[in-house]
């Protein structure tokens, strides 16, 4: 193992302890006290807190996306659906289709995918 690997695996192993304190609820803080007295520095400190509270909410960003564009979707095709058997029900009946509700649930599911590949 050549020493880049060393390294990347030291700062790996950082981020998931950091990753891990605060989950546990450690103040953000004693998270930096704890790792400048081990070393580090409080700027690198405050960086990687801020990159891992900005990592959990993409995620959270990208879940929401997810479920609101799926209710806009499956709104709009359920929506749809009934208003056709309605239709059906009478001769030459008129339906609606509700393409505009669906549409914004595709958008927004396709929203969420591209934020969350863009990391």
């Amino acid at each position: 193992m050549d020493h880049k690997d060393d390294t990347q695996l030291a700062i790996d192993h950082l981020h998931e302890r950091v990753r891990g304190m605060l989950g546990s609820g450690i103040s953000v803080e004693k998270i930096i006290q704890l790792l400048t007295e081990e070393g580090v520095e409080p700027y690198y400190a405050k960086t990687i807190i801020e990159n891992l509270q900005a990592d959990a909410a993409d995620r959270k960003s990208f879940r929401n996306s997810l479920i609101m564009g799926g209710v806009f979707l499956l709104s709009g095709l359920l929506m749809t659906y009934m208003s056709y058997a309605y239709a059906a029900n009478f001769v030459g009946g008129t339906y609606l289709v509700l393409w505009g509700l669906m549409v914004l649930g595709i958008s927004t599911i396709i929203r969420g995918f591209i934020l969350y590949r863009r990391k």
